[in-house]
């Protein structure tokens, strides 16, 4: 890779300097050489094309360098492009410059295989496609170079030749075909001949004759019992609507206080008896005991708590009818008490 030269400069103090102009790609560093005998500041900057350093698209390579007296600074290296140049300030005279560079030779054939154009081609690069087809780079664009060539003429053949001779062309078929002939017409369709006649086992049912029309009916006699057709039934009337169940009462209880005080209840005659009732059933109790209001209950306890009204109509009645459908769910055993009087009161029990 050949290294050159660029560009030299001994600029005033404080006066921005253009030291190159790149006319192709290089990798370049800066040399600034200090001659004063004081430390001095020096800058160096990238510049697109057309542009100055202050612009913002502007590289800086080194700013406000200190660079002490007789000393000199070598850069780190930078690439420029074509168009970029190398612009660089000091804050005194005394300072050069110099710049030098690394640049690729034309013609270096870089040999890419690729379906795709290879990036950043140099002069001379080749370009092998997949289709086998070469171009090159020269550049500007890729030049197709290397393409299948023509074929050249066949030899002629030795003298043990057995090469055929062209086939000639076909020759034409015979005339044209003769239209077809039309279609004669179909012949007549000849007589059925008559059927014999039927042998003499025939079972042949001949046609039933039309129904005759009904005489009229005669007198009836005057000792006749013959009776008469039934007419025809009339349509049922609407069924009228179903009346309310009465209730299914299997046993009525007569609730008294025959002892007239806080004893007992008499029940049928008996005092405090255990009743046993049957789930489903219906019992009218007529109670007869004022001031002593009968409660049938899941707890044999006074007061109003513990009721048990399912089923149940006027529970807690002292005088009128208590009535009691017994529900299938019902437990085993239930009571009757007296609001007041723990004394008053008995067992059910639940059964069926």
């Amino acid at each position: 890779m050949p290294i050159t030269r660029l560009g030299l400069a001994n600029p005033a103090a404080n006066v921005v300097t253009t030291l190159v102009t790149a006319q192709r790609g290089y990798v370049a560093a800066v040399i600034i050489a200090n001659k004063n005998n004081q430390t001095v500041l020096s800058s160096v900057y990238v510049v697109p094309t057309g542009g100055t350093y202050t612009d913002a698209n502007t590289a800086t390579i080194v700013k406000d360098l200190e660079i002490g007296a007789g000393q000199s600074f070598e850069t780190f290296r930078f690439a420029l492009n074509v168009g970029d140049s190398i612009q660089v300030i000091g804050n005194t005279a005394g300072l050069s410059y110099s710049v030098t560079a690394a640049y690729e030779t034309d013609g270096r054939q870089y040999v890419n295989y690729s379906a795709i154009a290879p990036d950043l081609p140099q002069i001379g690069d080749l370009w092998i496609k997949t289709d086998n087809s070469v171009s090159f780079w020269n550049g500007s664009v890729w030049i197709a170079s290397i393409t299948s060539g023509p074929t050249g003429p066949t030899g002629n053949a030795g003298a043990n030749s057995t090469v055929t001779g062209p086939t000639g062309p076909t020759g034409p078929s015979g005339g044209p075909v003769g239209p077809t002939g039309a279609t004669g017409p179909t012949g007549a369709t000849g007589i059925t001949g008559p059927t014999g006649p039927a042998g003499a086992a025939s079972t042949v049912t001949g046609p039933t004759g039309s129904t005759g029309t009904t005489g009229p009916t005669g007198p009836t006699g005057a000792a006749s019992t013959v009776t008469g057709p039934t007419g025809p039934t009339g349509s049922t009337g609407v069924t009228g609507p179903t009346g309310a169940t009465g209730l299914s009462v299997i046993e009525n209880y007569n609730v008294t206080n025959t002892s007239g005080g806080a004893g007992s209840y008499t029940i049928n005659g008996a005092t405090n008896p255990t009743l046993t009732l049957v789930r489903n059933q219906t019992y009218f109790f007529t109670v007869n005991a004022s001031g002593h209001p009968f409660w049938i209950k899941s707890a044999a306890t006074t007061g109003t708590g513990d009721q048990y009204n399912t089923g149940v109509t006027n529970n807690g009645d002292d005088v009128g009818g208590i009535t009691w459908t017994v529900p299938a769910g019902a437990p085993n055993t239930l009571y009757y008490i007296c609001q007041f009087h723990s004394s008053m009161q008995g067992t059910f029990t639940i059964i069926g």
